[in-house]
């Protein structure tokens, strides 16, 4: 069963403090950290530890202060954005590396598939370069696996 706590986490001088309650507002923990980041890896991690269970049966309420100001929902909607970016991007960057080595294929040079789709000569060349690698990787994992 998963157990949710709540996680406020305020600047304090130069480092991030966070401090964890249950949910009935009893105390649970407080570590404080240089790096924001490191806070959602290890706060899960010190949680369980001091109830004894595992990261996985635990959910963190996260809540974010900032001299008095509730960021928690405008961070959340920056992070998700964030998130959404980097998947757009992903799905951007395969079909751009399928329509150049569509293009390469087809006979074009890289100069022109570049003037086609917005990027220099040598970007283009990497996304080959990288696209050759990948394929070379894949079908040597398949010949072990056939082999």
């Amino acid at each position: 069963m998963t157990t949710t706590y709540t996680v406020t986490v305020t600047r304090d001088e130069d480092v991030w403090l966070a401090e964890a309650t249950t949910r009935d507002g009893r105390p649970v923990t407080a570590l404080d950290f240089d790096d924001f980041d490191d806070l959602h890896t290890t706060m899960p991690e010190a949680i369980a530890d001091m109830i004894d269970t595992d990261p996985a049966d635990i959910t963190i309420d996260w809540r974010y202060e900032i001299m008095g100001h509730d960021i928690t929902e405008p961070l959340k909607a920056a992070k998700a954005a964030s998130a959404e970016l980097k998947r757009v991007q992903s799905k951007r960057d395969q079909a751009l590396s399928f329509a150049i080595t569509s293009m390469r294929d087809a006979g074009l040079s890289q100069a022109v598939i570049g003037d086609v789709v917005g990027l220099s000569k040598q970007r283009v060349s990497q996304i080959l370069a990288d696209h050759a690698h990948r394929r070379r990787v894949r079908d040597d994992a398949h010949q072990r696996v056939a082999g």
